[in-house]
């Protein structure tokens, strides 16, 4: 009897020792998983105050710098590239006019007269936009014109010397920094115009050519002025901004303009669910399940490069990649799914980086018959209330196991969401400030941003660079990026060495290779650059496009002026003369010419020597 108390009283014993333990464990955990709290940068940034400088509406009525933009309503070409002009001003905000070809225009209120039109014999003003030049003016040609008979005794002041007929022209080559950092590199795709097969005179410059040599993009000076030629119809496409900056800046003794100043790194579908197949290019490399590939090779290597060369991962968790729409509950990932989460979300969040949300699973967030999920071969979802209620199982999981992170970020899968999606998005995500899908491509099979605020408030923040891969094409898309608004905005995903498209038939150890190298250039050729997590570079954002900023320029100085400033900005200044002094601000060299400039106050000068 005494042995079977005795034995009673150990199992009692044992097993309250085992449940204090595990309580222990648990209240440890939780307070791991707590101290993982999100910070609200951009809450943060709109409760500060904003201050103003009193010279900003003087300077403002000077229009020291200010465009005409002149098309031809008949020409989609030239409505193309005045829409996409208009865009880029705003972003380099810079004062200008639209003026359709048969107005008349007086050139010489202007700084700057852009011509987006193709047939210029038979433009009114031709004579008078000759001689604006010749008196000091600058005339950027955005788009090359039709040679003709009566535009001849025109060449000389596009520095055109002789010219026969029109070509094809295929790739470019950079001759200059006409986008930061950019100098040499050639790309010998995905860019075609149509061009004349011009000689130029010997004293012009010529930035860009294509693959060949043929001049794309050349300087002339003419007179006491300036002509910037784009020798085909490049500019009117969105991914050349970088390029079209260049060619503004190319126009004035100096060039300022505010950027973003911020380095985003975007991982879709991660944390996610890890498949349990053997996947045979894993295995030949590594002789390893895809499990363990993931843990042992793939993490390791992308905290290594993080580490590196100072990158701040943002990933987007998914839940599971079952494609049903109801009966979500039994459809929703596994234990071994939310040890994922826990694992990978844990080591994620001590890089310093951040967890947003990519969906309940992989179908985009869109109702019925919706034909981008269509084209897609993706389920559509029945309502707005399944949406929502997907979003919010997923945020559960999430919230159990970090409670003091806020969803902040979304990013659509397959870059796929519907209004009605958002609607759903903003009704379970009452954090949610962020939607970031891509910046270029067909509006009919993804949605297609501009980085703006919605009408909602919701700030619009698309990725412009994809890939491990480092092709000449991403590091044009890297740097045109960099040069328009000082922003890397760069995606990928955990799983792209599974498919064979995205991996292009790498394997891991030549993907991982590529991206180091990618990295270490960046890290090496843009230091300046800051790493940032999503939502603080989101922040940046918000400030870089609600600040209102005006320049002034005096013989050996320039004057920056603020309506609305909170915080400290960043500016690209291109110029050949040396700064020698700065108020309010500070100054680096970057690049030949190129110097970024960070205010401290809503009033700044820039000193210039020779």
């Amino acid at each position: 009897m005494r042995n079977k108390n005795e034995k009673s009283f150990f199992y009692l014993l044992l097993s309250l020792i085992l449940a204090v333990a595990v309580g222990l464990f648990t209240v440890r955990s939780s307070h791991v998983f707590e101290k993982y709290s999100s910070v609200d940068y951009l809450g943060n940034m709109a409760k500060l105050n904003s201050v103003s400088s009193e010279k900003y509406y003087d300077i403002k009525d000077k229009q020291d710098d200010n465009y005409a933009i002149i098309y031809e309503e008949t020409d989609d070409m030239s409505i193309s590239t005045k829409e996409n002009t208009e865009t880029l001003l705003n972003y380099l905000k810079k004062e200008y006019n639209s003026v359709e070809k048969g107005t008349y225009t007086n050139f010489y209120d202007y700084s700057t007269v852009i011509v987006t039109f193709e047939s210029m014999d038979d433009y009114a003003q031709l004579l008078e936009l000759y001689y604006y030049v010749y008196n000091g003016g600058t005339v950027i040609m955005a788009q090359r014109p039709y040679i003709t008979e009566e535009l001849h005794e025109y060449l000389d002041l596009f520095g055109i010397k002789s010219y026969a007929g029109f070509e094809e022209t295929v790739g470019m080559k950079l001759l200059s920094n006409i986008l930061i950092t950019g100098e040499g590199l050639e790309i010998s795709e995905n860019i075609s115009n149509h061009s004349i097969k011009a000689e130029l005179f010997d004293d012009v410059e010529v930035h860009v050519t294509d693959s060949e040599g043929s001049p794309l993009v050349w300087e002339n000076t003419f007179g006491e002025g300036k002509v910037i030629f784009s020798n085909g119809q490049m500019l009117c496409e969105k991914n050349s901004r970088g390029i079209y900056t260049g060619i503004l800046s190319l126009g004035k003794e100096w060039f300022i303009y505010p950027i973003i100043n911020s380095k985003v790194m975007f991982i879709d579908d991660f944390p996610s669910p890890i498949p349990t197949a053997t996947e045979e290019i894993i295995y030949d490399e590594y002789q390893k399940g895809t499990p363990e590939f993931f843990r042992d090779i793939w993490w390791p290597d992308m905290v290594s490069i993080a580490k590196k060369y100072d990158v701040t991962y943002t990933g987007y968790y998914i839940e599971t990649y079952k494609d049903a729409v109801t009966d979500l509950e039994n459809n929703g990932g596994d234990d071994i799914d939310r040890q994922n989460i826990i694992t990978y979300g844990r080591e994620l969040l001590k890089l310093g980086g951040e967890i947003g949300l990519h969906g309940f699973n992989h179908q985009p967030l869109a109702v019925g018959e919706n034909e981008m999920s269509a084209r897609n071969g993706y389920v559509t979802w029945n309502n707005i209330r399944d949406m929502v209620h997907g979003i919010n199982l997923v945020k559960a999981t999430l919230t159990s196991v970090f409670p003091n992170n806020k969803i902040v970020s979304y990013v659509p899968p397959s870059n796929i969401i519907t209004e009605e999606g958002i609607e759903a998005l903003k009704e379970a995500l009452p954090d949610l400030k962020i939607i970031a899908s891509v910046y270029s491509g067909d509006e009919k099979e993804a949605y297609i941003q501009e980085l703006e605020i919605r009408e909602d408030g919701i700030l619009n923040f698309p990725r412009m660079s994809y890939g491990y891969i480092d092709t000449k094409e991403v590091e044009y898309d890297l740097l045109s990026s960099l040069t328009t608004f000082g922003l890397i905005s760069h995606f990928l995903h955990g799983d792209d060495v599974l498919d064979d498209e995205r991996s292009f038939g790498l394997k891991w150890s030549e993907l991982a290779e590529n991206f180091e190298k990618m990295m270490k250039r960046i890290y090496e050729t843009i230091p300046w650059i800051k790493s940032e997590t999503v939502s603080e570079a989101g922040a940046a954002i918000i400030n870089y496009l609600q600040q209102e900023i005006v320049f002034t320029y005096e013989e050996d100085r320039i004057i920056g002026a603020l309506n609305n400033y909170k915080c400290q900005g960043s500016y690209i200044l291109r110029t050949d003369r040396k700064i020698v002094d700065s108020v309010n601000c500070s100054y680096e060299l970057i690049d030949d010419n190129i110097y970024l400039i960070t205010n401290e106050d809503a009033e700044f000068i820039i000193e210039l020597g020779e």
